[in-house]
């Protein structure tokens, strides 16, 4: 019976950590700070919009106006950065790696 309690436990703990684990910051290869925080920003605003789309909630629908708010924001502000960053090849690639990072996670 204990070995049952423990191995559902261990699936609910499982299982639970899959939606919350978005809420650390993600590995990856951007070393300047500004746009590493941007794309985490970006990869949680993807994250959630694939939570609505995958739900089968009616009501969660209604997320995605908030959802299109927070994109609209974050494109504004990707946009300033960009223009006034000088970034060098290194940089402009590993923005690159990220994004296909995402795409082969969320592209459907």
């Amino acid at each position: 019976m204990m070995r049952l309690v423990i191995v559902a436990l261990t699936l609910f703990v499982s299982c639970s950590e899959s939606k919350s684990d978005f809420n650390i910051q993600l590995e990856s290869e951007i070393t300047n700070p500004i746009f590493l925080e941007m794309f985490n920003e970006y990869s949680k605003i993807i994250h959630d919009y694939h939570l609505i789309i995958d739900s089968d909630k009616i009501e969660d629908i209604a997320k995605i106006e908030n959802i299109t708010k927070r994109a609209s924001s974050w494109i504004d502000r990707w946009d300033k950065e960009i223009k006034k960053a000088d970034l060098s090849l290194n940089e402009k690639l590993e923005l690159i790696i990220e994004y296909d990072k995402l795409n082969e996670k969320y592209g459907r």
